[in-house]
């Protein structure tokens, strides 16, 4: 069973300042209530209701009563509907309050959140004391970009694939000139996972060149690609490209080039067998010697006659 994240950001210093703003935008965006924080609206009155003036009088026509009561009905109409109208956004704007609640920090809230000032204030605030300006974003932008760049290891791929994405994302937002030219990230995404899988790399860009050339390809449709070209590797082959990713190809090469000749050539025996050799030639050097010491420890056979020969040689 997969467990939701939770992926709210917390507004605590300028560094948050963009991903708060992107999540505040897009919940007051879905409220519909994003015009009143930009100005470009204002909030709707509480609408009053119809008082007894509108009644028509006892003694009047019925033609002018029959009309006065049909306008009486419509006014009531209208403020039951701009009634509901201003609760739902109420309801809205105090949803917006609360999420702002619990994601800004206490001591940023403080200073920005008056209880009796009207969200627009809320927002402007936090713009003024804790948002950052366009030409910071992009250099945040940039940074991030910069990071992604850098072949990762082999556990680390389907992490660095999302970071990127993430830094591409930014890029855009922030109207990056890499970000503009297809050409340029693309030709920097190759570069970083040529190590991982060059064989995908070189044929990728062959098949795709026309549209890297014409700017047809999103960076998104590449890090998908990319990620189902890794579902087709085992892992083994991964591991053994990430090591080293020409290995393959020379080894192919040098292999042409024995020929017939490897099936001559004695193996070279592996670590264990060569152990297993030198320890069965020293057991046999080891036997022998003291084999022979069992020979030269015994006392020489006799001859008739030869003890009696060195001893009066001796003398």
């Amino acid at each position: 069973m997969s467990t939701i994240q939770d992926t709210t950001v917390r507004l605590t210093s300028q560094d948050d300042w963009e991903d708060w703003q992107i999540q505040f935008e897009g919940l007051a965006r879905g409220k519909n209530i994003w015009d009143i924080i930009t100005g470009d609206k204002v909030e709707r009155e509480l609408p009053f209701e119809p008082n007894d003036d509108d009644i028509p009088p006892a003694g009047s026509t019925r033609s002018s009563s029959t009309t006065s009561h049909a306008d009486y009905q419509l006014a009531w109409t209208i403020y039951r509907t701009r009634l509901e109208q201003y609760n739902k956004q109420q309801m809205d704007l105090n949803k917006v309050r609360e999420w702002m609640q619990k994601t800004v920090s206490p001591h940023i809230y403080t200073v920005t959140c008056d209880p009796s000032e009207p969200l627009k204030e809320w927002y402007d605030n936090l713009q003024k004391n804790v948002g950052i300006d366009k030409s910071r974003i992009q250099d945040l932008a940039m940074e991030l970009y910069q990071k992604a760049l850098k072949t990762p290891k082999q556990k680390d791929i389907l992490s660095w694939l999302n970071n990127w994405e993430n830094a591409m994302q930014k890029a855009t937002k922030a109207k990056l000139p890499v970000a503009s030219f297809p050409k340029q990230w693309i030709k920097d995404f190759l570069g970083v996972v040529r190590p991982l899988n060059p064989v995908w790399v070189e044929s990728y860009w062959i098949a795709q060149e026309e549209k890297i050339k014409t700017g047809d390809l999103s960076f998104r449709k590449v890090s998908q690609d990319f990620r189902d070209s890794l579902s087709r590797i085992p892992n083994a082959s991964l591991a053994k490209i990430a090591k080293g990713s020409f290995g393959p190809t020379f080894a192919a090469k040098e292999d042409d080039s024995r020929g017939d000749n490897d099936s001559e050539e004695e193996p070279v025996p592996t670590n264990k067998q060569g152990q297993k050799r030198k320890s069965d030639s020293d057991r046999s050097g080891f036997n022998s010697h003291r084999a022979a010491q069992r020979v030269s420890n015994r006392s020489p056979r006799r001859i008739p006659g030869e003890f009696n020969c060195q001893k009066v040689g001796r003398s």
